[in-house]
């Protein structure tokens, strides 16, 4: 079995693909939407040049900006970026 998070994060959406994963107030995400969104974050970190073994950082002031993250990464838009 892969031992990294994204190894172990693959082999839990797996089995338990409809299962919670992460519960926030009244938002709730399966272990596949989960899934689903580590893999565009990485798909966007790697097209622009991130590659393994590089070091990423997230830091997020307020809950409400990381929801948006959130948002953006279901839509594919990144607002952010292109300011």
């Amino acid at each position: 079995m892969d031992q990294t998070l994204w190894g172990t994060l693959s082999a839990v959406a797996r089995v338990r693909a409809d299962h919670p994963a992460v519960i926030f107030g009244e938002r709730t995400l399966s272990y596949a939407q989960l899934l689903n969104r580590a893999s565009r974050a990485s798909a966007v970190l790697s097209s622009l040049g991130v590659r393994a073994g590089d070091r990423v950082a997230f830091l997020a002031a307020h809950v409400p900006r990381r929801e948006q993250v959130n948002e953006e990464a279901d839509t594919g838009d990144d607002a952010e970026h292109r300011r």
